[in-house]
Parts: structure tokens; sequence; C-alpha cells
């Protein structure tokens, strides 16, 4: 009976422990890694996120730049006002007669075929 009593022990011991332990070590990795607040996989998506953010901040200091240096050229020639005001707004001059070349795009390439 002893040894029947040992034998279910030592089985218990060997298997069923390192059983549980095993699953919970696999439970609480698993429970660490995506399951809590401070995640891989939330850490993950706000990598990404920064990055892109971080590619749109220099996109828009680009512009800021590009925006500057227009602003900079038009403060300096007066002439670059007079071809802003002309080429973007249609203005002209008084006693000036202004031709506007308009060309229909679909034509065009049905011609060329």
């Amino acid at each position: 009976m002893k040894k029947i009593l040992s034998d279910i022990a030592s089985f218990i011991r060997k298997y069923v422990f390192t059983h549980i332990s095993l699953l919970l070590i696999i439970g609480f990795t698993v429970a660490h890694l995506f399951l809590i607040d401070h995640n891989y996989m939330e850490l993950y998506k706000n990598d990404r996120r920064i990055r892109s953010l971080q590619n749109n901040i220099a996109k828009e200091k680009s512009l800021i730049q590009e925006y500057r240096n227009k602003l900079q050229e038009l403060g300096n020639d007066p002439q670059s006002i007079e071809r802003i005001a002309r080429e973007q707004y249609g203005m002209q001059r008084v006693h000036e007669d202004v031709f506007r070349v308009v060309t229909d795009t679909a034509t065009t390439q049905e011609t060329v075929k």
C-alpha cells in the first residue's frame, strides 16, 4: 500500500506539478506580452505611430521652409509679386489684353493615338 502511495506521489511530483508550473509560466508570459497595459503589441503600434508622426513633422518643416523662401523672394523682388499676380490670380495691367490657351487633355490624347 505504501508503495502504491509513493508511486502516486512521485507521479504527481514528476508530471502534474511540472505541467502545472509549465502552464503557469506560459500563461504569465502570454499575459505579459499581450494582455497587460504596457504590452508589446501596444508598444509596437505606438512606435509605428511615432515614426509616422515624425515623417509628417519632417514634411511640414520642409513646407514651412519652402514658404519662407517664397516669402523672402516676394519681399526682395517686386517682379515676383507681379508674376504671381498674373499667373495665379489672372490679374493684368490697365489697357492690356490677356489670352489664355486652354487645352483639353482628352482631345489631345485622342489625337496623339
